[in-house]
């Protein structure tokens, strides 16, 4: 929504993507549609991005389903230039995804997801979302640890009622690289582009991002997890660009093998060389995840 009162549908695509990962089961299997989730193997987990694990684990299963429940607060629910009065709202959401190897160097990973938004004081702003994804990853003996990932992601927007807010098919290809420090940490850096095609064709957008993040093993069962990514967008109507910061944290604790809870932070700082398109916003809350592999 900008200064004047207009809305702008891409307001819930932007909110969804502060989120953690698991909030709203966003993005294909192992990627968010910003190319910002890591490609899984049989070293990964599922804290900010897929992160290396820094201990020994079993052969994953190639199907996971999970459920998780969220209780956020976000200082700026429509992402306005000038702000609004902050708002609580609950994210519920489901996800399957099937995670194969087809050979040594290459996986397929393919997943389905739908979740709910639902506000506080803001019914205007409540949303539902279904999507789902297709993505390969590659890591090659030659490239030094780097690894290489493309994929497809449709995502679906609809109001509280079910009427049509935004419907995206976004296609992303970007490398990754993992650093260990230790065995208890590690660090990511991530590079990705993206091309969209949106309806309605106001919000449409490609991209150009690059990320970092640092993983920290506390405990056996306790994680912490920062990381920043900056992305560029390039809409197509208007000559507008932005340039979209996002810093976030996260600690989760890891009571049983199927069931996570967490707490998690994020801040968002935009700007746009079109008028009305600047925003800042934080979020901050609370989850549990449950996860079944099989």
């Amino acid at each position: 929504m900008t200064a004047d009162g207009t809305v702008v549908p891409e307001h819930a695509l932007d909110q969804y993507r502060m989120l953690p990962p698991t909030a709203g089961s966003q993005g294909a299997p192992t990627m968010t549609p910003d190319g910002m989730q890591l490609p899984t193997d049989e070293e990964a987990d599922g804290s900010f991005g897929k992160q290396v694990v820094l201990n020994t684990q079993e052969r994953p299963h190639e199907f996971v389903v999970t459920g998780d429940s969220s209780v956020f607060f976000t200082s700026n629910p429509a992402l306005t230039e000038q702000g609004a009065d902050g708002a609580v709202f609950f994210v519920g959401s489901a996800a399957v995804a099937w995670n194969h190897r087809i050979s040594q160097d290459l996986q397929l990973q393919v997943g389905g997801r739908a979740a709910l938004f639902r506000y506080d004081a803001r019914s205007d702003l409540d949303f539902d979302s279904f999507g789902g994804g297709v993505g390969l990853t590659w890591s090659p003996a030659f490239s030094s640890g780097i690894v290489f990932f493309g994929g497809y992601d449709a995502t679906k927007l609809l109001k509280r009622g079910g009427d049509d807010l935004l419907t995206e098919h976004a296609f992303t290809v970007g490398a990754a690289k993992v650093i260990v420090l230790s065995r208890s940490q590690a660090l990511t850096f991530n590079l990705a582009g993206g091309l969209g095609i949106t309806d309605p064709h106001s919000a449409q957008r490609d991209l150009i991002a690059a990320g970092v993040a640092y993983h920290l093993r506390l405990s056996r069962d306790l994680d912490l997890d920062a990381g920043y990514r900056g992305t560029v967008y390039f809409y197509d109507t208007r000559g507008r660009t932005d340039f979209n910061g996002l810093a976030s944290l996260s600690l989760s604790y890891h009571f049983a093998r199927w069931a996570t809870v967490s707490a998690y932070g994020s801040f968002a700082d935009n700007f746009s060389n079109r008028s009305g398109f600047d925003y800042r916003a934080w979020i901050g809350g609370t989850g549990i995840t449950l996860s079944w592999q099989f």
